[in-house]
């Protein structure tokens, strides 16, 4: 038998080696593998709230800027690294997909946030349409390359959460084609892969395939955003509810990713996974996923645990 050992830091592998250990001449028909990972630490996340600007959207406006510190208050109790962008829905004119408000990227720290937020989002009433919102994200992370007006914004180990808040289905023909819900999914897969860290989108909207209402009006069923928040794992979540509190705090569960499904080089003999975390068995709560091959939890490892899996593999020809 050999003994193989691989460590990976998530995502990326650190280091490799392979010990022989069976008798010499003795052919190895199969070889003893230890893969270890180490969880992420706390998380870093951009979120960018991306804002409806027509006429009709007056008290949703009120209602971010008066209940969205539940969701930021959330991502503070989880000690989530977080800063916030906000943008409208108005791809026409010089400042399309520009972050808004002063400062124009919102942190734990800028004084007053709350107070600051509410201002931010109150991105007015006067937006022209089509409601371009998927056109409008993915020109704001264009933007936010260095030297464009968004530098800043994307951090290069930082999850992205873009949030679409907006009465009216999504129009984006004339930037991003016909599709344009699955070419936001791409722009999605794209900063996926540079970060090797999840991006999502979410939507506070008229809710498919009937849309809604309220005291305040209508919202048409946002087919399209609703698409691209069930293709990224994201959330949502009806614009016609009367008190927005709970319905950001329910973002913020969405904003906090956790790794829970960790690859494996190869595939596993049978049940012949042993898995630890920080040292101590673990006999319930995961499953071998022979066919990615994985390990995958239930509940996602602490920040900054070690994971360690030791399987036998069968050799080629064995």
């Amino acid at each position: 038998m050999l003994g193989l050992w691989l460590l990976r830091s998530v995502p990326g592998c650190i280091d490799f080696t392979l010990d022989p250990i069976d008798p010499e001449g003795s052919p190895p028909r199969e070889i003893a593998v230890r893969e270890s990972f180490v969880q992420a630490p706390l998380p870093k996340a951009d979120l960018l709230l991306v804002i409806d600007d027509t006429g009709s959207m007056e008290q949703e406006q009120r209602s971010l800027g008066d209940h969205f510190a539940a969701l930021l208050d959330e991502l503070d109790a989880q000690e989530v690294s977080w800063q916030l962008g906000v943008i409208s829905t108005d791809m026409n004119g010089e400042e399309a997909g520009w972050l808004r408000g002063s400062p124009w990227i919102l942190t734990p720290d800028v004084p007053d946030r709350d107070a600051v937020f509410a201002e931010t989002v109150q991105v007015g009433l006067g937006g022209s349409g089509p409601e371009a919102g998927l056109a409008a994200a993915a020109l704001a992370l264009d933007l936010a390359e260095p030297g464009g007006p968004n530098a800043g914004f994307r951090r290069a180990d930082a999850l992205l959460h873009v949030v679409f808040v907006s009465d009216a289905d999504d129009q984006s023909e004339d930037w991003l084609g016909d599709k344009p819900d699955a070419a936001f999914l791409t722009r999605l897969v794209d900063e996926t892969s540079r970060t090797a860290l999840p991006a999502r989108a979410s939507a506070v909207v008229g809710p498919v395939p009937s849309g809604c209402a309220s005291n305040t009006g209508t919202a048409q069923p946002a087919t399209r955003y609703d698409a691209v928040a069930a293709g990224s794992g994201g959330i949502v979540v009806s614009i016609c509810a009367t008190d927005f509190a709970p319905v950001l705090a329910t973002l913020s569960e969405a904003t906090i990713v956790w790794q829970t499904e960790f690859p494996l080089r190869s595939v596993p003999i049978g049940d012949s996974a042993d898995v630890t975390v920080d040292g101590e068995p673990v006999t319930e709560g995961f499953v071998v996923d022979p066919d990615v091959p994985a390990v995958r939890f239930d509940e996602p490892p602490p920040p900054e645990a070690r994971i360690d899996v030791s399987y036998l593999v069968k050799l080629d020809g064995a």
